[in-house]
């Protein structure tokens, strides 16, 4: 009769739907740690791949009690007495099914894991080594919710060993665990099977956009552009840099063959992370190389996958100004294009290949062909026949 009452009830459980056990996450601000004596400098935000989960046990008959307290006890232990940075668990779960906020940053601040690297580390609060029914409940909640936000499949149940070194802080360790707690978490992840790809809608501001309004022909115009992170997470960039990009992934009159990421793409931010409410600075230079007049471009802010954040489009208009230089225009109207060459002659090494209508400046002429300023450092050669003067 136990084994079938077991039966009835672990079906019944599977087909409760996620989220009917209500649980409460209880925020850094609500436990009222105090966060002056955790040290924030050294964290390191690394886009999650794994999440662990682990037990936490403790013979203090108060603190089982009082999970809120347990929590609090963590926190101030984990500092003061074990020497790590911050609690090392991202998250929380009591037998109740209360989540609690770990360490500060939130996702992708990593924890303290000596040996692995983007991680999720969440402890279960409880001495006995079988999972709620709540608890597993919100368990995998918090896990589904994780994984499908940030993209990750891989989820581990371990234990893990504090190592200590005089003057450093401390670092964990993670071991292979058995036992009923392990068997105890896979039943529960028995059915799931975890997310590729990341699911988070990118918001900013844009700042500022600052620049010249006007640049003489063959110069470079720069640009500095700052955004701010309107996202309650923080902007992970060592996986996916953030780009600037030419609004809908055209190719820019503008770009500087070999200095930009592309030619739609003058340039990005890697391997940081912009806080939520903090600000990003990104640095660019356009090159004047079209009729003197007044010019413009659009861009935008890609994260990946060239899908923008949502209201970061903005402008950069300025004024071509031609200067004393005099000017040629590439005018084919045989091919549409030209060859620029690093020397007069059509064996010479071909440069690049432009399109009509692209503007350089005319340096000299010799034997029907002319010399231009191709970049800011080299010069290159073009048949005078492709090209003509404005």
């Amino acid at each position: 009769m136990k084994s079938i009452a077991k039966l009835i009830l672990a079906i019944f459980f599977l087909l409760i739907p996620v989220g009917v056990f209500a649980s409460t996450t209880n925020t850094i601000t609500d436990q009222k740690f105090d966060e002056t004596i955790s040290d924030q400098t050294q964290t390191k935000y690394v886009t999650p791949t794994t999440i662990y989960i682990t037990q936490i046990t403790t013979t203090s008959s108060e603190l089982q009690k009082n999970p809120s307290l347990w929590v609090k006890a963590l926190y101030y232990y984990s500092i003061t007495r074990l020497h790590f940075a911050d609690i090392p668990y991202n998250y929380l779960i009591d037998s109740n099914g209360e989540i609690y906020e770990g360490r500060s940053g939130g996702v992708g601040a990593n924890p303290e894991l000596r040996d692995a690297q983007g991680s999720i580390l969440i402890g279960y609060l409880s001495n006995d080594s079988v999972i709620t029914n709540r608890a597993s409940t919100s368990m995998y909640t918090l896990v589904d919710s994780l994984a499908s936000t940030w993209g990750i499949s891989n989820l581990s149940v371990s234990k893990f060993n504090i190592v200590q070194q005089e003057g450093q802080l401390s670092k964990l360790v993670p071991v292979e665990l058995k036992g009923e707690f392990k068997q105890s978490v896979l039943d529960t992840f028995s059915q799931w099977k975890g997310y590729k790809s990341e699911k988070l809608a990118y918001k900013t501001k844009i700042e500022e956009v600052t620049y010249d309004t006007e640049v003489v022909i063959g110069s470079k115009l720069h640009v500095t552009v700052t955004v701010k992170n309107l996202n309650d997470f923080t902007w992970l960039t060592d996986k996916n840099p953030i780009y600037i990009s030419v609004k809908d992934g055209a190719d820019s009159k503008f770009a500087i063959n070999g200095v930009w990421d592309s030619f739609s793409k003058p340039t990005h931010i890697s391997d940081s992370a912009v806080k939520a409410g903090e600000t990003a600075t990104f640095e660019f230079d356009l090159l004047a190389q079209v009729a003197p007049g007044k010019a413009a471009e659009s861009f935008e802010i890609l994260k990946f996958n060239n899908q923008p954040f949502k209201d970061s489009a903005f402008d950069v208009k300025f004024n071509i100004v031609k200067g004393n230089k005099t000017l040629v225009e590439v005018s084919s109207s045989e091919y549409g294009f030209a060859n620029i060459r690093s020397c007069q002659w059509y064996s010479c090494k071909i440069l690049d290949t432009v399109d009509n209508g692209v503007v350089y400046i005319l340096l000299s002429e010799e034997n029907g062909w002319m010399q231009i300023q191709y970049t800011e450092d080299i010069k290159g050669w073009v048949f005078s026949r492709y090209m003509k003067k404005i």
